[in-house]
């Protein structure tokens, strides 16, 4: 039977299930918004802005969901063998990982307002995202800029973070054999000591 909620060893399927779908979806929105920007003015290239822009207001979704599922479900226990500050660590860049995670999709929403640019959520209609704010044309062009180079370095730190946290889990389960890729990834089997 599936484990839907954590248990003291394991992360539950509903936390593994938002942590990969957020992964695979924030590293498709660092590739997507790097070619981007590149592109000619076409309506491709505006096809590929309002996806990006659809996709980054799930994601700020999906993570929303996933720190309420954190904050309100029990988290697997220390592996004993592992010393606080790396522990401490974790928790750290965890959080920090959730920080960036809420930043990025924040600043795209708040670029997206200042440029006072229509969008419906993946095209659909009547599904109209609002703006944040709402600011005079001279003072939004002045900014759009700023808010753009903000995003994009968040975006980048972000990618910074995420490559620390997965070589960690490999360090823990290739060289100390330690169960904590185990715990969140589907399929992989403890590392034997």
């Amino acid at each position: 039977m599936a484990n839907w909620r954590n248990t003291a060893e394991r992360w539950g399927n509903i936390a593994r299930i938002l942590h990969w779908t957020i992964a695979v979806l924030i590293l498709g929105l660092i590739g997507v918004g790097a070619f981007m920007t590149d592109m000619e003015n076409t309506p491709a290239k505006y096809q590929m802005y309002m996806l990006h822009k659809s996709t980054g207001l799930l994601v700020l979704m999906l993570v929303i969901c996933r720190i309420v599922w954190r904050l309100s479900s029990r988290k697997p226990k220390a592996v004993p063998s592992i010393p606080w500050y790396m522990n401490a660590a974790a928790e750290v860049t965890h959080w920090g990982l959730y920080v960036l995670m809420l930043a990025i999709p924040l600043s795209g929403w708040l670029l997206h307002s200042y440029a006072n640019f229509p969008l419906n959520w993946f095209g659909i209609e009547g599904w109209r995202v609002p703006n944040l704010v709402t600011v005079p044309v001279d003072i939004a062009s002045a900014r759009i800029e700023e808010i753009e180079e903000i995003h994009g370095a968040l975006a980048w730190l972000l990618l910074f973070v995420v490559a620390v946290h997965a070589g960690a889990a490999f360090f823990h389960h290739f060289v100390r054999k330690e169960p904590i890729l185990a715990r969140m990834t589907p399929f992989i089997r403890e590392p034997k000591a």
